[in-house]
């Protein structure tokens, strides 16, 4: 399963609700990364880079592991 890019869209508009504004927005999912979710990735950070709206980034499980990885205490308060 991948993450669909409309659903990323739709995600993504949602997220420019939030009061007050936030700088990052991060999709963390278990679905698999795909070509079409990056390039929808990119083309929403230059939209949003011209606009002044915040980062967005879409993290996969195996990102979501090396994060943990690197922090050894937060992997240990979930097990």
């Amino acid at each position: 399963m991948t993450l669909p890019p409309a659903e990323l869209r739709a995600e993504v508009e949602k997220a420019k609700q939030f009061r007050p504004a936030i700088g990052h927005f991060a999709i963390l999912t278990t679905a698999k990364k795909s070509a079409q979710t990056d390039k929808q990735v990119l083309a929403i950070n230059r939209e949003h880079k011209k606009q002044g709206l915040f980062l967005v980034e879409v993290l996969t499980w195996e990102g979501i592991e090396r994060l943990l990885d690197e922090y050894p205490e937060i992997r240990a308060r979930l097990d």
